[in-house]
């Protein structure tokens, strides 16, 4: 979200993600679920802006996590972090107001 307190976020800026993934199966119990991965990662956000006043947001690039192509389990819980430190690399991502997360399968 575009702020006037807030620098405008710079362009290719770096967001650092924490994510897990885990899953469980229909006949295990509601709470049983499994770590199938876990990476911190980096990635470059790509992002655009109609018109910069206060409170518009960005429109940014799909940033691909991972890819579940060959697993066959029932569900899947991911847990996404954005660790913030003084020295992180998306300080100058100053807000996130939301984050949309999609499901997409090839073909």
């Amino acid at each position: 979200m575009y702020a006037l307190l807030h620098s405008c976020l710079e362009r290719d800026s770096l967001l650092k993600l924490d994510a897990r993934l885990g899953y469980r199966n229909r006949d295990d119990p509601e709470k049983d679920w499994k770590l199938y991965a876990e990476s911190i990662e980096e990635r470059t956000l790509e992002c655009s802006i109609d018109d910069p006043k206060e409170g518009h947001n960005y429109h940014c690039g799909l940033i691909p996590i991972f890819e579940l192509g060959s697993l066959h389990h029932d569900y899947y819980l991911l847990n996404l972090r954005l660790p913030v430190t003084e020295n992180s690399t998306h300080n100058k991502v100053s807000f996130l107001p939301s984050m949309i997360l999609s499901n997409h399968s090839p073909g």
